[in-house]
C-alpha cells in the first residue's frame, strides 16, 4: 500500500545546532537557515544499510534549502508521534498559512508509487498531496489532524479501522497506470534483506 507511511510518521526538531553526520550517526544534526534538523535513530540506522542511503543522507541539508526555495515552506511547531524510520519530516505552513508536512524519502522500494497512490486517491481516504517531485523524491503534504496513530489503538480497534479503511481505498485503476500488484511486494518481503534494500516504516 503506497500510502503506509503518510499516515504514521512523524517528526520532531532539536533546537541544537550541529551538521548533518557524513557517516549516518544517530540523531544526526544539520542547521539550515538557522533552522536544526534532526535525523532519527531509525533513518540513521537505514541510512547505514547501502551506500545510496548514505549519500541520500548526506545530500539531505542541501535538498531541504532547494524545497525551501521552490516551495516556500516555513518550519512550524514540531510534530508529536513516533519518529519516522526511512524518511525526513517536518511540520510546516505554506505562504498562504495553511498547514502541511514536508517528507523527503531515502531510496528504498515502498516509497516508488507513494506520490502516485496519493494522487490517484486524491484526500479520499488519504492525506491530500500538494506538491511532490517524484526524482527527489520529495512530498509536500496535508496535514493529518489529528494526526492519531494506529498503534495508540487496541489491536481489535486497529483491525476495525484497517478493514474500513481497505474498503474505502478500494476502486478500478485507470487503464494507464504505474502501480506494481500486490504480488510483487510480497515478493520482496519474503526475501532476505539483502544489502538494506528493504526500509520499515
Amino acid at each position: 500500500m503506497p500510502i503506509g507511511c503518510s499516515f504514521r510518521f512523524a517528526a520532531s526538531q532539536d533546537a541544537t545546532e550541529g551538521r548533518c553526520s557524513r557517516t549516518a550517526q544517530n540523531n544526526a544534526a544539520a542547521t539550515i537557515h538557522s533552522v536544526a534538523m534532526r535525523i532519527p535513530d531509525g533513518v540513521a540506522a537505514n541510512c547505514r544499510k547501502s551506500p545510496e542511503r548514505i549519500a541520500w543522507l548526506e545530500g539531505l541539508p542541501a535538498l531541504v534549502q532547494e524545497l525551501e526555495g521552490r516551495w516556500e515552506p516555513t518550519s512550524d511547531a514540531p510534530l508529536n508521534g513516533e519518529d519516522p524510520r526511512c524518511s525526513y519530516v517536518e511540520a510546516v505552513r505554506r505562504q498562504d498559512g495553511t498547514s502541511a508536512v514536508l517528507k523527503i524519502s531515502m531510496p528504498h522500494m515502498e516509497q516508488e508509487d507513494e506520490a502516485d497512490g496519493l494522487h490517484f486517491w486524491n484526500g479520499d481516504p488519504t492525506v491530500r498531496l500538494l506538491e511532490s517531485d517524484n526524482a527527489l523524491h520529495t512530498m509536500l503534504l496535508e496535514r493529518c489532524q489529528p494526526g492519531t496513530t494506529l498503534r495508540a489503538l487496541d489491536e481489535s480497534e486497529q483491525d476495525i479501522v484497517i478493514s474500513g479503511l481497505l474498503r474505502r481505498l478500494w476502486r478500478p485503476l485507470p487503464t494507464l497506470h504505474r502501480f506494481r500488484p500486490l504480488s510483487a511486494l510480497r515478493r520482496v518481503l519474503e526475501q532476505p534483506d539483502a544489502g538494506g534494500s528493504r526500509a520499515v516504516a
